[in-house]
């Protein structure tokens, strides 16, 4: 069984070297692939110097990861964010749970590299799969061939992991790992964790009644998507439109929560 690691990366320069390093320790057969978005910062360079394979893309999580499935070899798929920690024993631990044929999507329960009584409750609910509780960060581990019946991850600037996983669904259970991966908690120290929490909130719930995620990315990011649509095979690349838009006043509760 070969395992494939791709994981997106934008100026990583911070947490790719352990990243990369703790899963190149592993003595299972696995690749490394570093899908790069546009560094400007030791990110590549770090990732080559740690054993991963850096390949460029276009900017855009759901674009680098495809861009990295593309690529990979194994019949196993790992989408880890650079900032999040597999745990001793992961690749033994999926080799296991893999060799039973009906399995075909997992995730992992998260913990936060922070101490906080408010991240801890956060981290509970991530052992339940659902919609509200689930997301790109718990590490998405699959088969290749899901992978590619699924058409890939939709090329948005946001919520990617949230429409795959929509779609997913409907093909089959997802599995929530036992394990747990940890995660960074810099943006919820950054932001205020509560109040990151609101935003993050408020965001999923405007994604569900149906603002498109190119305005979403805006409003949480400050800032206008530029991502250029990738040329892709079709049997790559989900061929998605963005979420029928809502009512602008709605979308605007956004702003008071980033105050």
């Amino acid at each position: 069984m070969r395992f494939s690691v791709i994981i997106p990366v934008l100026n990583e320069e911070s947490t790719i070297s352990r990243c990369v390093s703790m899963l190149a320790s592993s003595a299972h057969e696995i690749e490394i692939l570093v899908v790069d978005g546009g560094s400007h910062d030791e990110t590549l360079r770090l990732a080559c110097a740690s054993g991963a394979r850096v390949i460029r893309s276009v900017p855009g999580r759901g674009s680098q990861m495809n861009a990295g499935a593309r690529e990979a070899s194994g019949s196993i798929l790992i989408f880890l964010h650079a900032d999040t920690a597999v745990p001793f024993g992961f690749f033994d631990f999926l080799a296991g749970e893999f060799k039973h044929p009906p399995l075909l999507f997992g995730t992992f329960r998260t913990f936060y590299d922070a101490h906080s009584w408010l991240l801890r409750v956060y981290s509970f609910f991530t052992r339940f799969e659902s919609a509200l509780t689930t997301f790109g960060d718990q590490c998405f581990v699959m088969r290749k061939e899901f992978f590619e019946m699924m058409g890939g991850f939709p090329e948005w600037p946001l919520f990617e992991d949230v429409e795959f996983l929509k779609r997913a669904r409907k093909k089959t259970r997802i599995r929530k790992f036992p394990m747990r991966v940890r995660t960074s908690a810099r943006r919820f120290l950054k932001g205020g964790i509560a109040v990151q929490q609101v935003k993050n909130s408020i965001t999923i719930m405007l994604f569900h009644l149906g603002v498109s995620p190119q305005r979403l990315y805006r409003r949480y990011y400050g800032k206008d998507v530029n991502i250029r649509r990738q040329d892709t095979p079709s049997d790559l690349s989900i061929k998605a439109e963005a979420p029928p838009r809502i009512a602008s006043d709605t979308v605007d509760m956004i702003d008071s929560v980033k105050g």
